[in-house]
Protein backbone atom coordinates (compact mmCIF):
# COMPACT_ATOMS: atom_id res chain seq x y z
CA UNK A 1 0.00 0.00 0.00
CA UNK A 2 1.34 3.40 -0.99
CA UNK A 3 2.21 5.67 1.93
CA UNK A 4 -0.04 8.41 0.51
CA UNK A 5 -3.11 6.18 0.06
CA UNK A 6 -4.66 6.92 3.50
CA UNK A 7 -5.30 10.50 2.32
CA UNK A 8 -8.09 9.27 0.01
CA UNK A 9 -9.43 6.52 2.29
CA UNK A 10 -12.52 6.93 4.44
CA UNK A 11 -13.96 4.92 7.29
CA UNK A 12 -16.70 2.55 6.14
CA UNK A 13 -18.28 2.69 9.60
CA UNK A 14 -18.61 6.42 10.39
CA UNK A 15 -17.63 7.99 7.04
CA UNK A 16 -14.72 10.01 8.39
CA UNK A 17 -12.43 11.08 5.54
CA UNK A 18 -8.69 10.63 5.67
CA UNK A 19 -7.49 7.62 7.65
CA UNK A 20 -4.20 7.46 9.54
CA UNK A 21 -1.42 4.94 9.34
CA UNK A 22 -0.65 3.06 12.54
CA UNK A 23 2.70 3.84 14.12
CA UNK A 24 3.84 0.20 14.03
CA UNK A 25 3.39 -0.11 10.25
CA UNK A 26 6.21 -1.87 8.38
CA UNK A 27 7.50 0.23 5.48
CA UNK A 28 9.56 -0.72 2.44
CA UNK A 29 10.69 1.20 -0.63
CA UNK A 30 9.90 -0.17 -4.11
CA UNK A 31 10.82 1.65 -7.31
CA UNK A 32 11.47 4.80 -5.32
CA UNK A 33 8.01 4.73 -3.69
CA UNK A 34 7.28 4.23 0.01
CA UNK A 35 5.07 1.19 0.51
CA UNK A 36 3.39 -0.26 3.59
CA UNK A 37 3.78 -4.03 3.95
CA UNK A 38 1.92 -4.61 7.21
CA UNK A 39 0.21 -2.77 10.03
CA UNK A 40 -3.12 -0.96 9.88
CA UNK A 41 -4.92 2.24 9.03
CA UNK A 42 -7.36 3.63 11.57
CA UNK A 43 -10.12 6.19 11.78
CA UNK A 44 -9.27 9.28 13.86
CA UNK A 45 -12.96 9.80 14.69
CA UNK A 46 -14.39 6.44 15.72
CA UNK A 47 -11.19 4.41 16.14
CA UNK A 48 -12.08 1.67 13.63
CA UNK A 49 -8.95 -0.13 12.46
CA UNK A 50 -8.38 -1.80 9.10
CA UNK A 51 -5.47 -4.27 8.86
CA UNK A 52 -2.76 -4.28 6.22
CA UNK A 53 -1.35 -7.69 5.32
CA UNK A 54 1.03 -8.44 2.43
CA UNK A 55 0.64 -4.80 1.44
CA UNK A 56 -3.15 -5.15 1.03
CA UNK A 57 -5.45 -3.03 3.20
CA UNK A 58 -8.52 -5.01 4.19
CA UNK A 59 -11.94 -3.38 4.71
CA UNK A 60 -13.74 -6.75 4.74
CA UNK A 61 -12.88 -8.71 7.92
CA UNK A 62 -14.79 -11.83 6.82
CA UNK A 63 -15.80 -13.34 3.50
CA UNK A 64 -18.50 -11.03 2.08
CA UNK A 65 -22.05 -12.33 2.15
CA UNK A 66 -23.88 -10.01 -0.24
CA UNK A 67 -22.36 -11.33 -3.45
CA UNK A 68 -23.59 -13.51 -6.29
CA UNK A 69 -22.47 -17.09 -7.08
CA UNK A 70 -20.08 -15.89 -9.81
CA UNK A 71 -18.25 -13.72 -7.30
CA UNK A 72 -18.18 -16.58 -4.80
CA UNK A 73 -16.09 -18.66 -7.18
CA UNK A 74 -13.45 -15.92 -7.20
CA UNK A 75 -12.75 -16.75 -3.57
CA UNK A 76 -11.32 -20.16 -4.48
CA UNK A 77 -7.56 -20.10 -4.86
CA UNK A 78 -7.55 -22.36 -7.91
CA UNK A 79 -10.03 -20.07 -9.72
CA UNK A 80 -7.93 -17.03 -8.84
CA UNK A 81 -4.75 -18.80 -10.00
CA UNK A 82 -6.23 -19.79 -13.36
CA UNK A 83 -8.27 -16.66 -14.10
CA UNK A 84 -5.66 -14.70 -16.03
CA UNK A 85 -3.50 -17.64 -17.04
CA UNK A 86 -6.28 -19.51 -18.84
CA UNK A 87 -9.19 -17.12 -19.46
CA UNK A 88 -8.68 -13.39 -19.14
CA UNK A 89 -6.17 -12.91 -21.97
CA UNK A 90 -8.41 -14.93 -24.32
CA UNK A 91 -11.75 -13.50 -23.21
CA UNK A 92 -12.24 -10.75 -25.79
CA UNK A 93 -11.25 -12.98 -28.70
CA UNK A 94 -13.73 -15.62 -27.47
CA UNK A 95 -16.56 -13.13 -26.96
CA UNK A 96 -15.79 -10.39 -29.45
CA UNK A 97 -16.17 -12.41 -32.63
CA UNK A 98 -12.70 -11.58 -33.93
CA UNK A 99 -9.04 -11.87 -32.89
CA UNK A 100 -8.76 -9.30 -30.09
CA UNK A 101 -5.36 -9.53 -28.39
CA UNK A 102 -4.86 -8.20 -24.84
CA UNK A 103 -2.46 -5.53 -26.11
CA UNK A 104 -5.24 -3.97 -28.20
CA UNK A 105 -7.77 -4.13 -25.36
CA UNK A 106 -5.38 -2.56 -22.86
CA UNK A 107 -4.30 0.18 -25.27
CA UNK A 108 -7.98 1.03 -25.86
CA UNK A 109 -8.70 1.29 -22.14
CA UNK A 110 -5.65 3.48 -21.50
CA UNK A 111 -6.59 5.80 -24.38
CA UNK A 112 -10.12 6.15 -22.99
CA UNK A 113 -8.73 7.30 -19.64
CA UNK A 114 -6.77 10.16 -21.16
CA UNK A 115 -8.25 13.51 -20.13
CA UNK A 116 -8.21 16.61 -22.38
CA UNK A 117 -6.75 18.79 -19.60
CA UNK A 118 -4.79 16.68 -17.08
CA UNK A 119 -3.82 19.80 -15.12
CA UNK A 120 -7.50 20.07 -14.09
CA UNK A 121 -7.62 16.65 -12.41
CA UNK A 122 -8.33 16.40 -8.71
CA UNK A 123 -4.97 15.82 -6.99
CA UNK A 124 -4.37 14.46 -3.50
CA UNK A 125 -0.98 14.98 -1.84
CA UNK A 126 0.52 15.76 -5.27
CA UNK A 127 -0.73 12.45 -6.61
CA UNK A 128 -3.34 11.47 -9.23
CA UNK A 129 -4.97 8.16 -8.32
CA UNK A 130 -6.58 5.73 -10.79
CA UNK A 131 -9.00 2.98 -9.78
CA UNK A 132 -9.27 -0.55 -11.17
CA UNK A 133 -12.77 -1.41 -9.85
CA UNK A 134 -13.31 -5.13 -9.33
CA UNK A 135 -9.68 -5.61 -10.32
CA UNK A 136 -9.29 -9.42 -9.99
CA UNK A 137 -5.59 -9.85 -10.91
CA UNK A 138 -5.14 -6.12 -11.70
CA UNK A 139 -5.12 -6.86 -15.43
CA UNK A 140 -6.24 -3.30 -16.22
CA UNK A 141 -4.46 -1.78 -13.25
CA UNK A 142 -1.05 -2.99 -14.36
CA UNK A 143 -1.62 -1.60 -17.86
CA UNK A 144 -2.60 1.77 -16.38
CA UNK A 145 0.51 1.79 -14.19
CA UNK A 146 2.72 1.02 -17.19
CA UNK A 147 1.03 3.82 -19.15
CA UNK A 148 1.72 6.28 -16.33
CA UNK A 149 5.36 5.23 -16.15
CA UNK A 150 5.72 5.47 -19.93
CA UNK A 151 4.11 8.90 -20.11
CA UNK A 152 1.14 7.65 -22.18
CA UNK A 153 -1.27 8.70 -19.44
CA UNK A 154 -0.49 12.27 -18.45
CA UNK A 155 -1.13 13.37 -14.87
CA UNK A 156 -0.08 17.00 -15.18
CA UNK A 157 2.52 17.94 -12.59
CA UNK A 158 1.38 15.16 -10.22
CA UNK A 159 2.66 11.63 -9.79
CA UNK A 160 0.33 8.83 -10.82
CA UNK A 161 -0.68 5.80 -8.78
CA UNK A 162 -3.13 2.94 -9.34
CA UNK A 163 -5.49 1.42 -6.77
CA UNK A 164 -6.94 -2.04 -7.38
CA UNK A 165 -10.10 -2.97 -5.45
CA UNK A 166 -11.68 -6.40 -5.16
CA UNK A 167 -13.58 -8.37 -2.51
CA UNK A 168 -11.64 -11.61 -3.14
CA UNK A 169 -8.50 -12.11 -1.07
CA UNK A 170 -7.16 -14.88 -3.38
CA UNK A 171 -7.59 -12.61 -6.43
CA UNK A 172 -5.72 -9.80 -4.67
CA UNK A 173 -2.94 -12.23 -3.73
CA UNK A 174 -2.65 -13.22 -7.38
CA UNK A 175 -2.65 -9.53 -8.34
CA UNK A 176 0.20 -8.93 -5.90
CA UNK A 177 2.20 -11.71 -7.54
CA UNK A 178 1.66 -10.33 -11.06
CA UNK A 179 2.53 -6.81 -9.86
CA UNK A 180 5.80 -8.09 -8.41
CA UNK A 181 6.53 -10.08 -11.58
CA UNK A 182 5.99 -6.99 -13.74
CA UNK A 183 8.21 -4.80 -11.56
CA UNK A 184 5.29 -2.56 -10.57
CA UNK A 185 5.47 -2.91 -6.79
CA UNK A 186 5.11 0.58 -5.35
CA UNK A 187 3.10 1.73 -8.36
CA UNK A 188 -0.15 -0.11 -7.47
CA UNK A 189 -1.95 -0.35 -4.13
CA UNK A 190 -4.41 -3.17 -3.46
CA UNK A 191 -7.53 -2.78 -1.34
CA UNK A 192 -10.03 -5.44 -0.29
CA UNK A 193 -13.41 -3.73 -0.19
CA UNK A 194 -17.02 -3.80 -1.35
CA UNK A 195 -17.40 -1.99 -4.69
CA UNK A 196 -20.92 -0.96 -3.65
CA UNK A 197 -19.50 0.87 -0.62
CA UNK A 198 -16.06 2.04 -1.64
CA UNK A 199 -13.80 3.23 1.21
CA UNK A 200 -12.68 6.34 -0.69
CA UNK A 201 -13.46 10.02 -0.44
CA UNK A 202 -15.48 11.84 -3.09
CA UNK A 203 -13.57 12.67 -6.30
CA UNK A 204 -10.65 10.47 -5.23
CA UNK A 205 -9.73 9.25 -8.72
CA UNK A 206 -8.51 10.81 -11.94
CA UNK A 207 -9.78 7.77 -13.83
CA UNK A 208 -11.72 4.55 -13.23
CA UNK A 209 -11.50 1.33 -15.24
CA UNK A 210 -13.37 -1.96 -14.95
CA UNK A 211 -12.83 -5.07 -17.03
CA UNK A 212 -15.98 -7.18 -17.12
CA UNK A 213 -16.66 -6.85 -13.41
CA UNK A 214 -19.88 -4.91 -13.96
CA UNK A 215 -21.41 -8.21 -15.12
CA UNK A 216 -20.63 -9.72 -11.71
CA UNK A 217 -21.60 -6.89 -9.36
CA UNK A 218 -24.80 -7.84 -7.58
CA UNK A 219 -26.25 -4.31 -7.63
CA UNK A 220 -25.21 -2.61 -10.86
CA UNK A 221 -26.69 0.78 -9.98
CA UNK A 222 -24.92 0.95 -6.59
CA UNK A 223 -21.54 0.01 -8.07
CA UNK A 224 -21.87 2.66 -10.79
CA UNK A 225 -23.03 5.26 -8.28
CA UNK A 226 -19.89 4.62 -6.22
CA UNK A 227 -17.73 4.88 -9.33
CA UNK A 228 -19.33 8.22 -10.15
CA UNK A 229 -18.98 9.51 -6.58
CA UNK A 230 -15.28 8.72 -6.43
CA UNK A 231 -14.40 10.01 -9.93
CA UNK A 232 -12.89 13.48 -10.33
CA UNK A 233 -15.17 15.96 -12.18
CA UNK A 234 -12.50 16.13 -14.90
CA UNK A 235 -11.81 12.39 -14.87
CA UNK A 236 -12.70 9.62 -17.30
CA UNK A 237 -14.00 6.08 -17.01
CA UNK A 238 -13.38 3.03 -19.22
CA UNK A 239 -15.71 0.08 -18.62
CA UNK A 240 -15.76 -3.20 -20.52
CA UNK A 241 -18.88 -5.37 -20.20
CA UNK A 242 -20.35 -8.50 -21.78
CA UNK A 243 -23.63 -7.88 -23.58
CA UNK A 244 -26.80 -9.91 -23.92
CA UNK A 245 -26.52 -12.56 -26.63
CA UNK A 246 -28.82 -12.31 -29.65
CA UNK A 247 -31.31 -14.94 -30.73
CA UNK A 248 -33.36 -17.41 -28.72
CA UNK A 249 -30.49 -19.80 -28.08
CA UNK A 250 -28.10 -17.09 -26.92
CA UNK A 251 -30.76 -15.44 -24.77
CA UNK A 252 -31.60 -18.81 -23.24
CA UNK A 253 -27.97 -19.49 -22.36
CA UNK A 254 -27.63 -16.03 -20.80
CA UNK A 255 -30.80 -16.63 -18.78
CA UNK A 256 -29.48 -19.92 -17.41
CA UNK A 257 -26.14 -18.32 -16.57
CA UNK A 258 -27.90 -15.46 -14.79
CA UNK A 259 -29.97 -17.87 -12.71
CA UNK A 260 -27.06 -20.13 -11.82
CA UNK A 261 -24.27 -17.58 -11.38
CA UNK A 262 -25.89 -14.20 -10.76
CA UNK A 263 -24.17 -12.68 -13.79
CA UNK A 264 -25.87 -9.73 -15.50
CA UNK A 265 -25.90 -9.36 -19.28
CA UNK A 266 -26.93 -6.05 -20.80
CA UNK A 267 -28.80 -4.74 -23.79
CA UNK A 268 -27.24 -1.55 -25.20
CA UNK A 269 -30.10 0.73 -24.18
CA UNK A 270 -30.27 -0.83 -20.73
CA UNK A 271 -26.54 -0.39 -20.17
CA UNK A 272 -26.62 3.24 -21.24
CA UNK A 273 -29.60 3.91 -18.94
CA UNK A 274 -27.52 2.59 -16.05
CA UNK A 275 -24.75 5.00 -17.00
CA UNK A 276 -27.20 7.88 -17.36
CA UNK A 277 -28.88 7.14 -14.02
CA UNK A 278 -25.45 7.20 -12.37
CA UNK A 279 -24.86 10.65 -13.93
CA UNK A 280 -22.30 9.51 -16.46
CA UNK A 281 -22.12 10.80 -20.01
CA UNK A 282 -21.22 8.31 -22.75
CA UNK A 283 -18.39 9.76 -24.85
CA UNK A 284 -17.57 6.71 -26.96
CA UNK A 285 -18.56 3.06 -27.31
CA UNK A 286 -16.76 0.23 -29.06
CA UNK A 287 -19.09 -2.72 -29.62
CA UNK A 288 -18.00 -5.98 -31.23
CA UNK A 289 -19.62 -9.37 -30.76
CA UNK A 290 -20.72 -9.67 -27.14
CA UNK A 291 -18.29 -7.01 -25.87
CA UNK A 292 -18.82 -3.29 -25.35
CA UNK A 293 -16.15 -0.90 -24.06
CA UNK A 294 -17.45 2.52 -23.05
CA UNK A 295 -15.66 5.78 -22.40
CA UNK A 296 -17.45 7.81 -19.74
CA UNK A 297 -17.27 11.29 -18.25
CA UNK A 298 -19.13 12.74 -15.28
CA UNK A 299 -22.18 14.77 -16.19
Amino acid sequence: MHLQLPAILKCTYCGCEGLRLAENAELKVYNGEDSVESGAVHCPRCGCSYPIQDGIVNFIPVRPRSIGPAQWTNHFRLVAWGYERFWRKRALTALGGRPWPPEEELATVVEMLVTPHPAGLTIHNEMAFYLDQGCSTAFYGRAIARAIIGGKLATGSASGHVVGVDNSWPMLQEARGFIQRDGLTGKISLVRANVEKLPFIDAAFAGIASGGSLNEFRHTAKALAEARRTLSPQGRGALMVQMQARGKTGAGINHLLSLSSGLHFFERDQLNRYYQDAHFKVLEQIAEGLITITRLAPE
